[in-house]
């Protein structure tokens, strides 16, 4: 079969006009024509098959059995090739019942190829484990319960560039998912239940983290798979908050944090940004936090807007903002 753009001693093939819709789309090879290709095109030789089947039925069960009786040996081959085919699609089907989880991931897999997404940190049955112990086995946006019934879902869509990454997924429960589709994470939230985000600076954080996670956006500044928050500045209860602090979070710490070291400034070891609303001021402890750092030989900003935030960025890492992809 002749392909879409095939390329014939560095030519580029030119199809004849289909003699049914004067097309010049693709068509299929044909020696018995002048030019070696089918007078018709791919739809209208479709077409011509199924209208001559239909018109002559007899005539095609007569030619059929004939062919068969002639070549006993070839039916037989074909029969056992569809019996194997029969087995391993039963194989298949039993694997993914007593394999759930795997075949989420071998499914999300494929999709991804298919779309030829960005792989970062590769997604198994481990960090699934994990993903849902951090989320106490709650669906990531209405928090019911998952019990076993969840969808893998990209925080970044795929087809918004989102990259197949452990870093870029959630476990949420088939509603939720079939409802966000392709949907940004904060349009969906936001058109769910708008009070899941309420401050402005959470909204703008988002907004450059959900950039960060978009595939042309990885091709150009690969470093920042390692763009990372930590939650110590959320409402929690006394229990939560209690435990936190055991384990070592502190009050102030910068919103994001790039460890990496920047191309455009020599000697900068990091990258750390503190979100702020127009009006915010900075705590005493943030501005402990980014003396500290900034002694350190990190590169420090307070940033009232994603688009700073992403302009901060993109100079550390010496990417012109103006060739850099926009925020979603």
């Amino acid at each position: 079969m002749a392909k879409r753009s095939e390329e014939v001693s560095g030519s580029c093939v030119i199809y004849p006009a289909c003699v049914a819709c004067g097309s010049t789309g693709e068509r299929r090879a044909d020696k018995r024509m002048k030019s070696g290709w089918s007078s018709y095109c791919r739809k209208c030789a479709n077409k011509k098959s199924l209208d001559w089947k239909r018109n002559n039925q007899e005539r095609q069960l007569a030619n059929t059995k004939a062919w068969r009786e002639a070549n006993p040996d070839k039916v037989k081959q074909y029969r056992e090739k569809a019996r194997v085919r029969e087995q391993e699609r039963a194989a298949a089907l039993d694997w993914k019942r007593r394999n759930p989880e795997k075949a989420r991931i071998k499914d999300q897999r494929r999709r991804a190829k298919k779309l030829d997404a960005v792989c970062g940190t590769p997604i198994n049955k481990e960090g699934i484990d994990c993903l849902l112990s951090d989320q106490k086995g709650l669906c990531a946006y209405c928090k019911c319960e998952l019990d076993g019934n969840y969808h893998i879902d990209h925080f970044v869509p795929l087809a918004q560039d989102g990259t197949h990454s452990l870093e870029n997924i959630l476990l949420s429960c088939p509603t939720c998912n079939l409802r966000k589709g392709a949907k940004s994470p904060l349009s969906f939230m936001n058109t769910k239940e708008p009070s899941k985000i309420k401050t402005t600076e959470a909204c703008e954080q988002a907004r450059v983290v959900i950039w960060s996670h978009k595939k042309t956006v990885r091709d150009l500044m690969p470093e920042l798979q390692w763009l990372h928050h930590s939650p110590n500045g959320e409402k929690r209860d006394v229990k939560t908050g209690n435990k936190l602090k055991a384990l070592g979070v502190k009050r102030g710490f910068p919103d994001l944090i790039l460890p990496v070291a920047s191309r455009a400034v020599a000697g900068a070891c990091g990258l750390a940004i503190e979100m702020k609303s127009e009006t915010g001021s900075l705590a005493p402890e943030q501005k402990g936090w980014l003396q500290l750092l900034d002694s350190q030989g990190w590169i420090t900003h307070v940033c009232r807007s994603a688009q700073e935030a992403r302009n901060a960025i993109c100079s550390y890492l010496n990417v012109s903002p103006d060739s850099a992809p926009p925020l979603p």
